[in-house]
This record gives C-alpha cells, structure tokens and sequence, in this order.
C-alpha cells in the first residue's frame, strides 16, 4: 500500500495551477497523477533530476466542480505499476464556474410562469422532451436543477420575485 506523500494541497480554487515536486523515488520510469473529477485529468510528471515535477495548469483545474475530488499518482517501472500517492483535494469552485443546469432551469422557470396560461404541459431540455402532470412537478425538476447547480458551482440559486397566473373557468 502507498504512502500518503502530502505533497498536493488539500484545498484548492478551481483555477489555479498545482506545482509540486515530488522527491524521494527511483528516477527512472514515468509517474502519472490522475484526478478523478467530473472531466478527469491525467497528468504525467516531468523528469527534473533529482525529482519528478507535477504541473497541473489552470486550465485543467477550472474544470474541477465544486467538492471532494480524489487523487492518485501512480510511478510505473519496466511496465510494474505502483501506487506512490493518494487522496483527495477539497475544490471550491471558479466565481466564473457555470453549470450544464443553468439552460434546464430557465426552461424550467418559463414553464411555471406560463403554467396556467398554456394548454401545453410538455417542455424540451436540450434533446429530452418532458410531460409534466401539474404545477407540484415543474418546482420539483426546478430544486433539483438548482441542487445539481449548486453542486457544480457552489452559488446556491436564488429563486427570484416571480407571478404564477391562474387561470380559472
């Protein structure tokens, strides 16, 4: 079983770039970190003698959501794979993070303003079409999509001031 070499930080801004030197391993063969993130990343060390050097980029990173992610770094020797480090990094997500849910929910959202003035009780999400019973099912897809949100981004959504119209016969 690897050691926990604790070379990563344990807390990190989506955004912002890793370097690390890892020393203390045989130089030879090539070590891997791998991120287990909604995108994974892989990243291969380089060789700086007498160390490996770990550079994740900010580009890489700002696509890490909001939350725990784990880690693993892996050497790999005359094709013997060994693990050398683990853990997890706790990610607050970019202020500029953006969420796929972001387009549902204002679907969504339109949906509930023009419920009782619409006959239709179908709305499309991207390439899915949903059939909706009553008002009850549009504000439950609508906390969900603001939950996933939150997950991705770390902003809790605020419902803004809004009319629901009625329609009575």
């Amino acid at each position: 079983m690897a050691d926990q070499l604790n070379i990563l930080p344990s807390t990190l801004f989506a955004g912002e770039s890793i370097n690390e030197t890892i020393s203390g391993l045989t130089l030879s063969g090539v070590v891997i970190y791998s991120f287990s993130a909604s995108i994974p990343v892989s990243v291969t060390c380089t060789e700086n003698d007498p160390s490996f050097v770990l550079t994740v980029t900010a580009a890489q990173t700002i696509t890490f959501k909001h939350g725990s992610i784990k880690y693993t770094g892996i050497q790999t020797i005359d094709g013997v794979a060994t693990c050398i480090d683990y853990g997890s990094i706790s990610v607050t997500a970019s202020p500029a993070a953006t969420s796929d849910y972001t387009s549902a929910l204002a679907t969504v959202e339109a949906a509930i303003l023009a419920y009782g003035s619409s006959a239709n009780k179908k709305i499309k999400v991207d390439t899915i079409e949903i059939e909706y019973r009553d008002l009850d099912d549009l504000l439950t897809l609508r906390n969900f999509y603001k939950n996933e949100i939150t997950k991705d981004t770390g902003k809790p959504q605020s419902g803004g001031p809004f009319n629901i119209y009625s329609r009575f016969n």
